[in-house]
């Protein structure tokens, strides 16, 4: 039995569990027979607080020989994923959809997690986070408070919804989402369905977007991903550069060699120094 552990919390909903070929925590043989990790969306989570149906979560547990019978994933979750305070909001269903699908390329899963009814000022017009696996994800969740990261503070790539007055406004992007090398590019792309969105009148006919190479895409500069760029892009892209073990976006490059570091940080530099 799996339960929520909050006051009256409600989980379930979509879950997945990644390929014992891809450990999503990095961890551990790639030999078939490694034990599976977890990951439960639960999107009419309240966060413990009776007043707050639906803002969402999504929770990972890891892989052991060894669960036992019941699991409270207040106390037994290895990472929990949600929107910040500030961004967080009654009805937005973070963790509606989830995947554990490779989105970069690098042979490791990767966390997708779907916030179908997210706006930052109105409507339903949907987000899409993606946190890259391995080791960057658990030195992230090392130093996380209470093993919790940040959607739109901590992923590796946001996709927003278009805001109002955009005639894509109000399509609750996210609600399903799949991903796979869909052109034969040996690239991982994305396919995002919409289905109350519409460009004409309000008939909810539904769209959907196709994103080529997923992970490519992004604001030159911007090396963590995160939409903005700012000192955190300069940082980041020195630490890639020395070596150290955190990811970039691969659209952040303005280089052209398809990869974030020293150019992208100095560029990062130049911008916010003006």
């Amino acid at each position: 039995m799996i339960y929520g552990g909050w006051q009256d919390d409600q989980i379930g909903g979509p879950y997945d569990t990644e390929s014992t070929a891809i450990p999503v925590n990095g961890k551990g043989s790639l030999a078939i027979g490694d034990v599976n990790d977890l990951i439960i969306g639960s999107p009419m989570s309240m966060l413990g607080n009776t007043s707050s149906t639906a803002r969402g979560k999504v929770e990972v547990v890891y892989g052991k020989s060894s669960l036992g019978t019941s699991l409270d994933l207040y106390d037994d979750a290895d990472i929990r994923l949600m929107l910040s305070e500030s961004a967080q909001k009654v009805g937005f269903k973070t963790g509606f959809a989830v995947s554990t699908d490779d989105v970069n390329g690098d042979g490791v899963a990767d966390i997708s997690v779907s916030t179908p009814n997210a706006n930052s000022t109105r409507y339903y017009n949907g987000w899409v986070h993606v946190f890259y696996g391995g080791n960057d994800l658990t030195g992230k969740v090392a130093a996380a408070d209470n093993k919790t990261l940040e959607l739109d503070n901590d992923a590796d790539l946001a996709i927003l919804g278009a805001e109002p007055s955009d005639k894509f406004a109000d399509g609750r992007l996210g609600t399903s989402f799949v991903i796979g090398d869909f052109n034969a590019s040996e690239k991982p792309d994305m396919i995002i369905g919409a289905p109350k969105g519409d460009v004409t009148a309000n008939t909810s006919s539904g769209w959907g977007i196709v994103l080529w190479d997923v992970a490519a895409k992004g604001l030159p500069g911007d090396v963590d991903g995160d939409g903005y760029v700012d000192l955190a892009d300069t940082i980041r892209g020195l630490q890639i550069a020395v070596g150290e073990n955190v990811s970039g976006s691969v659209g952040s490059d303005v280089d052209g060699d398809k990869k974030p570091g020293v150019a992208e940080a100095i560029y990062v530099f130049g911008k916010i120094s003006k």
